[in-house]
């Protein structure tokens, strides 16, 4: 939550864009901190997000937390804040040519770090899936969506979380069918 506000402050102070801007800076924080918690579990903003106000880097901040999600006791989506422990405890190990996993003085056997890659890889290639069939599916709009839009609209059904960029409602008549079963499979687990 912490890292996720602190990255929306700099990404929507430094970008040209204006999600963040026009408002003081006890709101913008204020903002930024419930954009942080709502893109990991709510989807509810206080603000309208689209592709026109807020920058690139925002947008991929929020693809991350949504990917992430909550933690496994919540009823959010996305691979779990668990799993992306167990990587990033693997990652460190690996890095520093440790044989064991270890988080917080407990190894981590195997089995978990393979599960936790599993779910990881499963999900991404799950969530391009998608993306591509998004893309090859026809859309209502005037002009076609950039693939950004449309993979923030995939992870965002995957994650169960609900933010929007303005692509359900322009979809043609497959592609809600494919934000559907994302967001069953997402729920489910992959």
């Amino acid at each position: 939550i912490t890292i996720g506000t602190i990255g929306l402050l700099i990404t929507e102070s430094l970008g040209q864009e204006n999600f963040l801007s026009g408002i003081d800076w006890p709101d913008r924080i204020m903002s930024a901190l419930f954009e942080s918690v709502s893109a990991r579990t709510a989807g509810f903003t206080n603000m309208p997000i689209s592709i026109e106000k807020i920058s690139d880097s925002g947008l991929l901040l929020l693809m991350a937390l949504m990917f992430i999600g909550a933690s496994p006791g919540g009823t959010g989506g996305g691979i779990k804040t668990t799993t992306l422990a167990a990587l990033m405890a693997s990652t460190r190990a690996t890095l520093r040519g440790q044989d064991d996993v270890v988080i917080r003085n407990r190894q981590i056997s195997d089995k978990v770090v393979l599960k936790a890659v599993g779910i990881t890889v499963g999900s991404l290639l799950f969530i391009l899936m998608m993306a591509l069939l998004l893309s090859m599916t026809g859309n209502n709009a005037d002009e076609p969506f950039s693939f950004i839009e449309m993979l923030f609209t995939c992870i965002s059904a995957f994650a169960t979380v609900g933010f929007d960029l303005g692509v359900t409602k322009q979809l043609g008549h497959f592609g809600p069918f494919v934000l559907v079963i994302g967001m069953f499979v997402g729920r489910l687990g992959i």
